[in-house]
């Protein structure tokens, strides 16, 4: 008979993270044991750094030697760090290269009705017609909820010519941006009681849970020229859904 044994290992690192090029420091990093962006994970227990971008982990592994963590936030890709167990170091963060050229957000009540989600839309790039939009969401603890990324012109839609110029167009796309969160755009309840739901441009259960909570918050947001999506949190999937999306 042979009898494996497993000794799992405490681990315990202290430190700051910073940029790597100004040597700053990073507020509100989530780091944890995994990349996974699942939050119900147990295994993906995270801290998150302070205002000074310091940090103490603690947790669980299966050699002592060493830990490697993950580390995501709002203006990088995540990235892996690896540090020796109980040490005091400082993990350094590259930002993204895009240039930030705009950047529209709100706070409102949409996945607990106890506190505040953030709402970020940010156009970077060069410029603004060759640009890149990212739309995404963080609850009130820093966790990135939803994530979705798109070309600057998948904004222009009805409202300007095709033949407009670029100086037109790029008025046009900021326009939009700036608009995203206009208050039009979220309704109490997400879906309301005299809405029929239609198989072609909604899933059945989602809609089903959706329709089900009457205090769910439903936001509006359109890309192109007629394709309008409609997201809420569901208590049900523990996830922010798509509900419907036309077309």
């Amino acid at each position: 008979m042979i009898l494996l044994i497993s000794f799992d290992c405490k681990t315990w690192v202290k430190g700051f993270v910073l940029t790597k090029e100004a040597n700053r420091p990073y507020p509100y990093i989530a780091i944890g044991k995994t990349c996974a962006t699942d939050l119900g994970n147990p295994y993906n227990t995270k801290i998150y750094t302070d205002n000074e971008g310091r940090f103490e982990f603690m947790g669980i592994a299966g050699q002592c030697n060493d830990i490697t963590l993950c580390c995501s936030g709002k203006s990088f890709d995540i990235e892996k760090a690896t540090m020796i167990n109980r040490s005091l170091d400082s993990i350094y963060l590259t930002p993204e290269q895009n240039k930030k050229l705009l950047e529209n957000n709100t706070e409102i009540n949409f996945s607990s009705n106890n506190t505040k989600d953030r709402f970020v839309i940010t156009l970077t790039g060069e410029s603004i017609i060759e640009g890149i939009v990212l739309f995404k969401i963080y609850s009130s603890d820093g966790d990135e909820l939803w994530n979705e990324k798109f070309n600057a012109t998948d904004l222009i839609g009805y409202g300007i010519d095709f033949d407009s110029s670029i100086d037109q167009k790029e008025k046009f796309i900021k326009k939009r941006i700036l608009d995203f969160f206009k208050k039009d755009n979220f309704t109490t309840p997400a879906i309301g009681g005299e809405e029929k739901y239609d198989s072609d441009y909604s899933d059945r259960d989602i809609w089903n849970d959706i329709i089900s909570d009457s205090t769910s918050i439903g936001f509006y947001y359109l890309i192109g020229e007629e394709r309008g999506c409609r997201i809420a949190y569901s208590k049900k999937y523990k996830k922010i859904v798509t509900y419907y999306c036309c077309c």
